[in-house]
């Protein structure tokens, strides 16, 4: 987390700048008022511009210049930006990150305004607003992961904070969760036909909505159907004996909405890296490439598209 601190350092340095610039030209301007932290006025003034405001909510979150300038700030991120723990991963307004939700609301990619975080609308953004949004989602991915595993809030994320969280004992995938024997039974396709056979081929019946169709009760097709050379896939059966749950009983929902925050963020965000011009080769943009790649290991469905929920 230290090397993107430090980056929003960097980012962070020209609106300093900006701010600072503007109290020449009017001492009661939003940006002045931002200069000033005035970070709660300036978000709930709908006169300020959307790219101000958002820079206000993550004031009030504690992402700001100041506050990265603190001594030790990089020690402990959970005591610099004031982390709350979460309930979940879902848990949007807890504490600060409910301010990062009212910037990402405002200025965030349309993919999260529109989700049922925001329930907004989609719309065009500005080049100030995607860098806002920018900084807010960087902070999402702090406050989500420290919020979460961080328990004891020390600022550490512990081996022992992320098995617990994670939580793997119990869970087993060997055999793949499932019992399969074998069956003794084929399914014998000869052009747009097919057939459960016994094992010799000496005897099957037409299938049609049957896989455990005796075949024993059919006739000699399936054997006059090889000797003509008419056979073109022969299929072995297996018998489904049982299936095992391999969670152990336990519950894989928090997980599951840890991952799926973790893309749904990343995901807004190499999109923000993206309208920015930001280079591919970046090394901050390559470590989120790198970890969105262990959330989605390119799995497709069994028509090549990609695989929805059950």
């Amino acid at each position: 987390m230290k090397p993107i601190f430090r980056y929003m350092l960097l980012l962070f340095l020209p609106l300093a700048l900006i701010s600072c610039a503007d109290k020449k030209e009017s001492a009661q301007s939003c940006a002045v008022q931002l200069d000033e932290q005035k970070y709660s006025t300036v978000a709930e003034n709908t006169n300020c511009t959307n790219y101000e405001r958002g820079s206000a909510y993550l004031g009030q979150a504690g992402v700001s210049f100041e506050n990265f300038l603190k001594t030790g700030a990089t020690d402990n991120l959970t005591k610099t930006l004031g982390i709350s723990k979460l309930s979940s991963a879902t848990d949007y307004t807890t504490g600060n990150r409910g301010y990062v939700t009212k910037a990402l609301c405002l200025i965030g990619a349309n993919t999260i305004v529109t989700s049922s975080r925001c329930g907004g609308s989609s719309r065009t953004r500005s080049n100030d607003e995607v860098e806002i949004s920018m900084f807010a989602n960087i902070a999402d991915l702090i406050y989500l992961n420290y919020g979460v595993l961080d328990t004891d809030s020390n600022g550490t994320v512990s081996t022992a904070e992320t098995n617990a969280f994670s939580n793997t004992s119990g869970v087993s995938s060997s055999g793949g969760g499932t019992g399969l024997s074998s069956y003794s039974r084929f399914e014998v396709v000869a052009g747009s036909s097919s057939y459960i056979a016994n094992s010799d081929l000496t005897s099957c019946v037409s299938y049609t909505d049957n896989y455990v169709v005796d075949p024993a009760t059919g006739d000699g097709t399936c054997a006059a159907l090889l000797v003509a050379g008419s056979i073109t896939e022969i299929r072995p059966i297996f018998k489904f004996d049982n299936m095992t749950d391999i969670t152990g009983g336990g519950s894989l929902s928090s997980r599951i909405d840890m991952v799926r925050e973790l893309t749904i963020i990343s995901t807004a965000l190499d999109e923000d890296f993206s309208s920015l011009g930001i280079s591919s080769t970046n090394s901050l943009r390559t470590s989120l490439s790198a970890g969105l790649s262990k959330l989605d290991n390119g799995a497709k469905a069994k028509n090549d598209g990609t695989c929805s929920a059950a």
